[in-house]
């Protein structure tokens, strides 16, 4: 599946997790998403974009889900509902592309699982 299709949510913690406890929280959401929809998510890993600073898209323990998948009535849903389940330190880092091929990057907190879908709206696949 080519970058420009992919969601890649960093899951990490304001206080700072290490590399395993990353990759405990990723595979904690690959699940979730999986549930609903099997192959849906994976473990993944962004190049940095163009102009980028690469250690601000040097990330570990991310979870890539299709645009298509994440545009499903399920998925953002599925995501509020693991974000509101865990610490509420927990952190989302949402990177992609939108439909014109640039970058974006969004943060959604543990203390406001709802803001899921309010911050991506903007990067969603527009229904033809």
């Amino acid at each position: 599946m080519a970058e420009r299709d992919l969601l890649y949510i960093l899951v990490d913690d304001r206080r700072g997790l290490d590399e395993e406890g990353r990759d405990r929280l990723a595979r904690s959401l690959i699940a979730e998403l999986n549930e609903h929809e099997p192959g849906a998510a994976s473990l993944g890993t962004a190049e940095a974009p163009p102009g980028s600073k690469a250690g601000e898209w040097a990330m570990t323990a991310e979870v890539a889900i299709s645009l298509g998948a994440l545009a499903s009535s399920w998925a953002v849903p599925a995501i509020e509902r693991w974000l509101d389940r865990q610490d509420a330190e927990t952190t989302l880092t949402l990177k992609g592309k939108n439909a014109e091929g640039k970058y974006f990057e969004v943060s959604v907190a543990g203390e406001a699982p709802a803001d899921v879908l309010e911050k991506l709206n903007n990067f969603m696949p527009r229904a033809k």
